[in-house]
């Protein structure tokens, strides 16, 4: 069982890196990816869920620049399974505590190359279990389910 879950927006790769099985994506950041193999992976894709794969291999290499430092990170992925249709967002935006303004532009939520969720976000779009993430004063967080 996968120890950590991530969604990974695909449109923000060159898009040649991830085809038919298996891939690479590979970038540098500031921070050092925590992702480890055996982790589940949600494909984004223009908005839309597209697939999902597994970490199969990780590689973090530390780049010192006169400047600054920087992670290059590669990271290996295999399909586990693609979905017949694609799963839309908008679909599961009440699925993801991260979003808590819906009256405006809510896919500015998801304007980094990827994002850590937790597994009950991760079960909402694969199993099609929809919650509704809710504050309030005396809890500091509840899910509660919901049947579509």
């Amino acid at each position: 069982m996968a120890k950590h879950f991530w969604i990974f927006c695909l449109d923000k790769f060159l898009p040649e890196r991830i085809q038919g099985d298996s891939g690479t994506l590979k970038w540098e950041q500031k921070r050092r990816f925590s992702g480890q193999i055996g982790d589940s992976v949600l494909m984004l894709q223009s908005s839309k869920f597209i697939a999902i794969y597994t970490i199969s291999e990780v590689s973090l290499n530390r780049v010192i620049y006169p400047q600054k430092e920087v992670w290059r990170i590669s990271v290996t992925l295999t399909l586990i399974e693609e979905f017949k249709e694609p799963k839309e967002l908008s679909d599961y935006l009440y699925s993801f505590p991260r979003i808590k303004y819906f009256d405006k532009n809510v896919y500015r939520h998801f304007l980094f190359k990827y994002y850590r969720m937790l597994q009950l976000e991760f079960d909402a779009v694969v199993k099609r279990r929809y919650f509704c993430f809710a504050f309030n004063a005396r809890d500091s967080h509840k899910f509660y389910a919901s049947r579509p």
